[in-house]
């Protein structure tokens, strides 16, 4: 039987989700390594920025375009490393913000709402090992 319109739609529409959230889980996994190579870059930018003004004014004056850019360039940093931090995806072991697991009589349970928590805990904490050599990647 052939797929109604309606179902087509759907399933794009399903696509198109998975896509952005691949995106959105790329750029949350990377923040920390954003944050540091615009750490890297700030010299270069700023010495660029510097040439540029000299050039065009003919003389070297520390103007608008060096002090409003540079306080900006360090808050967007602190942020990404803040939401980095937040995020538990520095540099060590991810760790949950709280616990997954509920124990009752011997009982250990799970809340439905959080299964998907948990299963993408289970992946970034797999991706730590594997960085590790914990594990040989199989």
């Amino acid at each position: 039987m052939k797929a109604s319109y309606k179902d087509r739609k759907f399933g794009l529409m399903h696509g198109l989700y998975d896509v952005i959230m691949s995106i959105r889980r790329f750029f949350i996994r990377n923040l920390n390594n954003f944050a540091n190579i615009m750490i890297g870059a700030a010299p270069f930018l700023f010495l660029w920025l510097g040439e540029t003004t000299y050039a065009n004014r003919g003389y070297f004056a520390v103007g608008g375009e060096l002090l409003a850019l540079a306080p900006v360039w360090v808050l967007t940093i602190a942020v990404l490393k803040a939401c980095a931090k937040r995020h538990n995806i520095i540099d060590g072991m991810p760790i949950p913000v709280e616990r997954f697991t509920s124990v009752r009589d011997d009982e250990v349970n799970v809340e439905y709402d959080r299964v998907n928590d948990l299963l993408l805990y289970v992946a970034d904490l797999e991706d730590w090992l594997e960085r590790e050599g914990y594990t040989d990647g199989n």
